[in-house]
């Protein structure tokens, strides 16, 4: 199985699934479904902020920016160190990559 992830531009990046895939979008404030209002450029990145934690991006044209999901390498986390680590993050995550505070 392959994770693919939008990359600016329009291509695809893959990488072969060795991931826990939280997706963190219900817990934003905002549920405007603004992806779906004619946002043309609007275009997806993936930063790793701490080792082993991806953080994946919605970035709009407006400059608004949402996170659409948070992943864990395996590798470096079981499933209870996700989530303890995503507890004791998730306020900076989204001050960090969405700029506002939860």
């Amino acid at each position: 199985m392959q994770n693919k992830t939008l990359l600016p531009g329009g291509s695809h990046a893959s990488a072969k699934s060795s991931f826990r895939d939280t997706d963190r979008s219900d817990d934003l404030q905002s549920k405007d479904n603004s992806s779906k209002q004619g946002h043309d450029h609007e275009y997806e990145c993936v930063e790793e902020d701490d080792p082993g934690v991806y953080v994946t991006i919605r970035c709009y044209p407006t400059g608004s920016r949402q996170i659409k999901r948070v992943k864990f390498r395996r590798e470096k986390f079981s499933e209870m160190q996700a989530k303890l680590w995503w507890e004791e993050n998730r306020v900076r995550i989204h001050e960090k990559y969405a700029g506002r505070p939860i």
